[in-house]
């Protein structure tokens, strides 16, 4: 892609250390253009709120060379960029409190038009917690939700996981250089992400993870969500950072229930003490997001429907049955009931009850 001069000089910025949204604003208030800033000497900068006596120095020392060198990497890796005053930058995250001056994007495009919700948790998930967290984001998927997470292992892969099972849009947002796939061990998933789904990072190319590069990826993740589902997340986890930060940018906080004697559902319980919305079905997020389900007209919904769910709604009409009741009547595996069952829910035809029992909607 051909690289503007603004995108270029917004590279060079990107490299500064500890210059974000806020002191870029205050040094373009001051000198007036990008390109002038790099211009200025160390003592232009004494007056300006926030400009360090190390800032100045990078700023006044800069090596053009290091902007060629990312240019290269950003063509070798057809990575597209958006700028913070870029009109194709989305909304939701341009409106956070200091949001990210560059978006790094490889994969598909990011929309303005998409309604993403994150769903997030501990690496060291429980398979209940990876169960659920794929579960939602398929069923969300299903109906065009764009499903955001931070593409670690454990909840977050999941996730994504569910999002693609449902041929749904996903954005893995990274703690590192989008070129740098992390944890390793996530290498199929990121080549998937990179084919069906959306990978971004403000970090620069080639920069490596640190534990203070992921509370700052986290502020993206809430950032371009309407609401965040924590599914697992211990006392002190980076998933509750990612809840606080939600709160702080006006988004919805959703939390999981887990048992109570296990560690990594503390930090859900504690949230829902604390306020979030219990998360028990699919229909539990849509209402706070303001999502309405697409209704099917009654002749639409008997047009479409096949010998299957007809003989499943005929069997649950007279009463609720659990799912082993249902695969033994109609005869069929129980990976083709699941799907049968969840495109029957999604549809509006069908309850599931605790216990994976079904009743008429």
């Amino acid at each position: 892609m051909a690289l503007t001069q603004e995108i270029i000089e917004l590279l060079s910025i990107n490299l500064i250390k500890d210059v974000g949204f806020i002191r870029l604003n205050r040094l373009i208030e001051h000198f007036g253009s990008i390109s002038e800033i790099f211009k200025a000497k160390k003592k232009d900068f004494s007056n300006i709120k926030g400009i360090t006596l190390e800032i100045a120095e990078e700023i006044s020392s800069f090596d053009k060379n290091e902007v060629e060198k990312q240019i290269k990497e950003i063509e070798k890796y057809n990575v597209s960029l958006l700028s913070v005053f870029d009109d194709k930058y989305p909304q939701i995250l341009k409106n956070i409190y200091s949001p990210p001056i560059i978006l790094f994007v490889r994969g598909n495009f990011l929309s303005d038009n998409d309604i993403n919700v994150a769903i997030v948790g501990t690496r060291k998930a429980s398979f209940y917690g990876m169960q659920t967290a794929e579960k939602l984001a398929y069923e969300l998927g299903q109906l065009d939700i764009t499903i955001v997470s931070g593409l670690a292992s454990g909840i977050d892969s999941n996730a994504h996981k569910g999002a693609l099972k449902a041929k749904a849009k996903t954005i893995g947002v990274l703690g590192c250089g989008v070129d740098i796939c992390y944890p390793s061990s996530n290498k199929r998933l990121f080549s998937q992400m990179l084919e069906k789904g959306v990978i971004v990072s403000e970090l620069s190319m080639g920069f490596k993870p640190n534990k203070n590069t992921f509370p700052m990826r986290n502020r993206i993740i809430s950032g371009l969500s309407k609401g965040v589902v924590v599914v697992e997340a211990a006392k002190k986890s980076g998933s509750l950072i990612t809840a606080d930060l939600a709160l702080e940018q006006g988004r919805e906080v959703f939390a999981v229930p887990g048992r109570i004697d296990c560690s990594v559902a503390r930090g859900t319980l504690e949230l829902i003490k604390n306020g979030a919305k219990l998360v028990q079905y699919t229909d539990d997020i849509l209402e706070e997001i303001g999502y309405e389900r697409k209704k099917m007209d009654h002749e639409n919904k008997n047009n479409e429907l096949t010998e299957s769910h007809k003989k499943i709604l005929d069997m649950i009409s007279k009463e609720p049955l659990y799912i082993d009741d249902i695969q033994e009547k109609l005869m069929c595996d129980f990976g083709t009931l699941n799907s049968i069952l969840l495109q029957m829910q999604l549809t509006g035809l069908i309850n599931e009850s605790p216990g994976k029992v079904y009743s008429l909607k």
